[in-house]
Order: structure tokens, then C-alpha cells, then sequence
């Protein structure tokens, strides 16, 4: 039997993107979560992966994986670990820059800003996500008749938080805000609104306030299922905030076009993201709290299948 693991330490959006992958390599796999302890957190992951070979009390035992998926600088430790105790049979598949020599990965998934070649490395724009042509279709039959009852465009605005230095200021939900009302304005369309456990009480309330008096603009309260996959599934358009990599990627892999607002104090590798994309045209900056309604995207953006090519290939047999 073959044996694939998606092991992370416990971040929504490391979770998210290794389950995507491991989803699409066709086997069955184990989801792991190695909540990796101080001092290793604070160090480079090749410098200290045998110190963790009692990891037996989070799930990590033999028998090894034969293929390994890993996401995010923290789980490279176990990811070493795990390989040097499989006598090296288990082979590496590393999302994002490891931060580690990329000689010690079968294969590294880095975002293209990332800027790292060689040729184990396939450089993605958009990050991996759980989102395949099956759950879509899935979370269609389920949402369409509750998202989108009739032929009114549908707008999805996702929005998130504070994320590093990135805030989401009550300018940015001015924003927000004004975006909706001229969407409404514009095209009489619906709005379904799904927030974040990081989106602040404040910016919650106001969303709720808007939404209050108009039948056609829904905000998720957090109670019974979330829509978000329903909307990925239905929506026309979406609105997302900039500062999650993943919001954005997934909005981007269904295909509608999507517009961003990019919160006070994005900077570095982050901004990088969001200027590629920009400048290849797959995203529309929201500015002043205005929809480009002319912004027609491109269509799926998707490096699932791409990167998942490459991880079956080194599945035994």
C-alpha cells in the first residue's frame, strides 16, 4: 500500500495547501499535525531534524511515508527527521521556500517570487489549495439555489485581517464598503459577504450594519455552514482582501474575475505576490472603494494539477 502523509505545523494555510496537493496525488493520505516546540521553531529546519525523532506522541511513527508533502519553514525539521529514520525511502515534497538546501527535497513548490531554480524546483504564482474540480462541483449543487436563486451577478467579497504588518484599518473597510454600495448601484446584483476569524468585531459590526436594511447583501455571522466554498463554486466576481495568499489563490482558481484591496503595510515578499499578479493581469486592484466592473480576469488560475504531476512521479511503482 501506498503511503502519503500532508504534514504541517497546524497554520490554516499551510493545512490547506498541503491537504490540496496530497488530495490530488490519487492515493489515499494521512492528514499530520507536528506542533514543533522551541528551541526548533526559532531555527532553520536542516540544522536540528534528528533532535526530533521522538515525535512518536504526535502521530509520527513508523511505518514512514513513501511520500512525504510538507508546508512552511517549520515543518522541515520533521520532514529531515522522518526521511533520515525511513533508512531515505520516503521521498520530500516541500511547499513553499524551505529556507533550507533544496538539494535535501525531491521537489520544492516555492511561489515565483521566491526566485529559486533548479531542477527540483517548480515555481507556482498562486498557492496550492483543497479546491478541485470535484468539490466545486460538489459545493455548486449544494449553494447555487441559496447564493445565486436567479441571474443577478454575484458578488464574494472574503475578507480577512490583521496579518503581520498588514492591518485591516477602518480606511480599508471604508473601502470595503463602498465597493459594495456601487456594485449594488451598478448592476443590482447580490453580495454575499463571508469574513475570517481574523476579521475584527469592528469591521464585522459595520458589514452586518450595511447589510442590515438590503435583502440582496448577506453577510455569514459565523453560525451553520460557511458559504465560502459555495461561493467560490457560484460567484460572478470576488472581492478579496490582499494580505492572505490563499484567499486570493482560491478566488483565483475559479475562474471568475477578482478584484483586491491591498491593506496598509504590505511590503516585501508579500507585495511582490500581489504586483505579479497585477502586472499579468489576473487581478484588479480595488482603489478608492471602486469595482473595475471592466476587469474580466483570465479565467482559472490553478498550478494544482502542475504540481501534482510532478509529486506522482516519484510514487513508487
Amino acid at each position: 500500500m501506498t503511503r502519503v502523509w500532508a504534514l504541517t505545523t497546524g497554520e490554516a494555510g499551510m493545512r490547506s495547501q498541503a491537504r490540496g496537493l496530497a488530495l490530488r496525488t490519487g492515493e489515499a493520505f494521512e492528514e499530520k499535525v507536528f506542533p514543533l516546540p522551541a528551541p526548533w521553531s526559532w531555527m532553520p529546519g536542516h540544522l536540528a531534524p534528528f533532535a526530533l525523532m521522538r515525535a512518536a506522541p504526535h502521530g509520527l511513527a513508523a511505518p514512514w511515508p513513501d511520500l512525504l508533502i510538507t508546508c512552511g519553514r517549520r515543518s522541515v525539521a520533521a520532514a529531515l527527521a522522518i526521511r533520515k529514520a525511513s533508512g531515505g525511502r520516503t521521498r520530500l515534497v516541500h511547499i513553499q521556500n524551505p529556507q533550507a538546501p533544496l538539494h535535501l527535497f525531491d521537489l520544492v513548490i516555492p511561489m515565483i517570487h521566491d526566485r529559486l531554480e533548479g531542477p527540483n524546483i517548480l515555481p507556482v504564482a498562486t498557492a496550492l489549495h483543497p479546491f478541485t474540480p470535484d468539490a466545486l462541483a460538489q459545493a455548486r449543487n449544494e449553494w447555487a439555489h441559496t447564493l445565486k436563486p436567479d441571474a443577478r451577478p454575484l458578488l464574494g467579497v472574503m475578507v480577512g485581517g490583521p496579518a503581520g504588518r498588514m492591518e485591516l484599518t477602518e480606511g480599508a473597510v471604508d473601502e470595503i464598503l463602498a465597493a459594495i454600495t456601487g456594485f449594488r448601484n451598478q448592476t443590482d446584483g447580490r453580495v454575499r459577504v463571508t469574513p475570517s476569524r481574523r476579521t475584527p468585531e469592528g469591521a464585522r459590526a459595520r458589514l452586518m450594519e450595511l447589510a442590515a436594511p438590503d435583502p440582496l447583501v448577506e453577510v455569514w455571522n459565523g453560525e451553520g455552514p460557511n458559504p465560502y466554498a459555495g461561493m467560490l463554486a457560484c460567484c460572478d466576481r470576488f472581492l478579496v482582501t490582499g494580505e492572505s495568499v490563499s484567499m486570493v489563490s482560491e478566488a483565483l482558481s475559479a475562474g471568475a474575475p477578482v478584484h483586491t484591496l491591498w491593506l496598509p503595510g504590505v511590503r516585501g515578499r508579500h507585495l511582490a505576490f500581489l504586483e505579479k499578479l497585477q502586472d499579468d493581469g489576473l487581478i484588479s486592484r480595488l482603489t478608492g472603494g471602486v469595482l473595475n466592473l471592466a476587469h474580466a480576469g483570465t479565467g482559472p488560475v490553478d498550478p494544482c494539477e502542475p504540481a501534482a504531476a510532478r509529486a506522482r512521479a516519484l510514487l513508487p511503482g
